[in-house]
């Protein structure tokens, strides 16, 4: 028979369109391949040789980032076969594993042990699928911020709300002795006032009622401890966020001393509406008795200030 050229791909047409469309869907390598499962569109039959899985160390880069659910890798970092779902890479169970996985409704250790990352990412966590708290790498915690830059860091979101509520302080909880106040920085970061009290309220009979502020009005007060210097006299600045436009009255004491010669007297000798300037005095030197009095230089004395203003 004369065949022409090519003219035997015509002959294995008809054998190629007798197999069936069941089976021309699907693939299997290795052994036994004419023999193929009905359910499976790919199958691998061999008793010496495995699937290898793409070997990936960044399922951050590009291709990796927005894969679809359902994509599969073996991640080296962790050692771990890891599966695409809802957006996120998460790593398949194994026996290996299973035992020793943090469960839902809490696990019972017989020891310690740790949660979160062994690389250099953070721990989101979330509710109503929405991230409310995330550990970033560094170990910062941010509430309602992906991008904590302090070692807590609080947004709300809402203007004039902090987010920080301690309950059970009330107004007549015990004082602690030696504590000092709390305060915000112009960052909002919390910071150690260095016992400075400052508030403002409303004392004279205008703004009880709402009217406008008198000078003889105090609408606020700053209440401040410091350390004696060495010279006994210093000017004290007021805090950034302290502004007083009229000062009606400054008092300072001082504590100090353990006998008549060395008992501190402290006096205003100056002040504007951001400093005061205060000289600690004791008595002189019975041996000196010229000099009345000569200056304190103790720095353990306290000097206490009251401020009142508007």
């Amino acid at each position: 028979m004369n065949i022409r050229p090519y003219g035997w791909m015509l002959l294995l047409l008809p054998a190629v369109m007798a197999v069936p469309s069941a089976l021309r869907a699907q693939l299997k390598l290795g052994a036994n391949p004419a023999s193929i499962n009905k359910s499976s569109i790919l199958e691998l039959e061999s008793s010496s040789q495995g699937l290898l899985l793409p070997r990936v160390p960044d399922t951050t880069v590009s291709t990796l980032a927005a894969a679809p659910d359902g994509t599969i890798v073996y991640y080296t970092p962790l050692k771990s076969i890891l599966v695409r779902k809802d957006g996120y890479w998460r790593p398949m169970k194994d026996a290996a594993t299973t035992a020793t996985e943090w469960l839902l409704d809490g696990n019972t250790l017989p020891a310690p042990a740790s949660f979160g990352t062994v690389n250099n990412m953070a721990l989101p966590f979330i509710t109503n699928n929405q991230e409310r708290m995330r550990i970033a790498a560094d170990g910062a915690i941010g509430f309602g911020t992906a991008a904590p830059t302090t070692l807590m860091h609080i947004r709300t979101g809402v203007a004039d709300s902090s987010g920080l509520r301690l309950e059970n302080l009330t107004s007549s909880s015990a004082v602690t002795p030696g504590a000092a106040a709390l305060g915000v920085d112009e960052n909002g970061k919390v910071v150690r006032a260095n016992k400075v009290m400052f508030y403002s309220g409303g004392a004279g009979a205008d703004g009880a009622s709402g009217g406008t502020a008198d000078v003889d009005e105090v609408t606020k007060v700053w209440v401040a401890e410091v350390a004696n210097t060495s010279t006994g006299v210093q000017t004290i600045n007021f805090p950034g966020n302290i502004s007083f436009t009229h000062i009606l009255g400054i008092q300072v004491t001082a504590k100090g001393g353990s006998g008549i010669t060395d008992t501190p007297i402290a006096v205003v000798t100056s002040n504007t509406n951001n400093s005061v300037t205060v000289r600690v005095m004791e008595a002189a030197d019975v041996t000196t008795p010229s000099l009345a009095l000569e200056p304190h230089v103790n720095t353990s004395t306290k000097l206490y200030i009251r401020v009142e203003g508007n």
